[in-house]
């Protein structure tokens, strides 16, 4: 009796063959290793194989990755302060101040030089492997405009060039750096913006011959966008006469204040100098990523100030992203599925 439910529970417990059920793992007979899912699968969902386990290392990443995506959106809070202001000063060089758009670019994240944390941050959303979303034919002006020159993939270095016509040759897979343009940077030619703002002054004849090289190395698309002419920006800032920052639609002629997070709230007219340039978007705070469920009852679309036109906090929104999303929506489900893919 005893000899035969032993045999019978050998047979219950006999091992699956290999291809039998693609979610196990099919280890060497007498494991009992073998009756347990990979830690892989396990995380995956249930239609996907698994059981639908949090998968711990991947979701601390995934996590990390979330906060630094929150530098991407417009809102102004303190401690963005401080991680912008190192991501902007970093020191590889700090003559870039490409502020957040440092996280879509090729520089080494080593070389950054960062605080523990946001090294940690910047690590793990690299980790997702960002790219553009929009062809170059796509990008509206302004996004071209605000690309940068050095560490772009998109900008590589040619690999011959013809030194007599200047025509460019075959373009390599190395993007520009500092090292290859010190002149550009040294002038503070840091974005195409830049490039076509200067390509209209005068300069020494070594910088002029660096403008040059530099704009036979953009892609078509954004070579007929450096060489066009500037267009009047949409929104100007400046101050009143009693220093209150105020923003100004240059369509409309309507003013605007800035309330602590960054929202345009609009005020009276009143007489304002210094006038710069200024990015503003629409944005709603209601996060609709977060789907149709988990929307308030009515979300309401305000402006938003993102600084600079085309400084360290001027950043394309919906241009850069990971997977099919925006580099902004970051959600952690889909941010950890792409992770284990990846």
């Amino acid at each position: 009796m005893w000899l035969q439910r032993s045999t019978t529970a050998r047979a219950m417990l006999q091992l699956p063959s290999p291809g039998q059920f693609p979610g196990l793992c099919c280890l060497a007979p007498a494991s009992s290793a073998a009756l347990f899912p990979r830690v892989l699968t396990s995380s995956l969902l249930p239609a996907q194989g698994g059981v639908g386990l949090v998968e711990v290392p991947t979701q601390i990443q995934v996590l990390q990755a979330k906060v630094v995506s929150r530098l991407l959106e417009p809102e102004r809070l303190a401690w963005k302060v401080f991680q912008l202001h190192h991501l902007s000063h970093a020191p590889q060089p700090s003559q870039l101040a490409y502020g957040a758009t440092i996280l879509f670019s090729t520089a080494s994240t080593p070389s950054l030089q960062l605080p523990p944390r946001l090294m940690g941050y910047v690590t793990a959303f690299r980790a997702l492997q960002p790219h553009r979303l929009l062809p170059t034919s796509d990008m509206p002006a302004e996004a071209i405009l605000n690309e940068p020159l050095f560490f772009n993939q998109q900008i590589p270095v040619p690999l011959s060039r013809s030194a007599t016509s200047g025509a460019s040759g075959s373009m390599g897979s190395k993007p520009f750096t500092p090292q290859d343009q010190p002149l550009l940077l040294a002038a503070g030619l840091t974005k195409v913006a830049h490039l076509q703002a200067a390509l209209r002054t005068q300069h020494p004849q070594a910088l002029t011959a660096c403008l040059q090289s530099m704009l036979l190395a953009l892609p078509l698309p954004r070579q007929a966008v450096a060489t066009a002419t500037p267009t009047a920006p949409a929104w100007r800032q400046g101050l009143s006469a009693s220093g209150i920052q105020l923003i100004q639609n240059t369509h409309t002629g309507q003013q605007h204040s800035v309330s602590l997070h960054s929202q345009l709230l609009q005020a009276p007219a009143q007489a304002v100098s210094a006038f710069a340039p200024v990015h503003v978007i629409p944005w709603d705070p209601s996060r609709p990523w977060r789907g149709p469920t988990q929307q308030p009852a009515q979300s309401t679309v305000a402006l938003y100030s993102q600084g600079p036109l085309y400084g360290p906090d001027h950043l394309s929104l919906g241009v850069w992203g990971w997977g099919q999303q925006p580099g902004h929506q970051l959600v952690v489900r889909q941010a950890s599925q792409r992770l284990r893919l990846i």
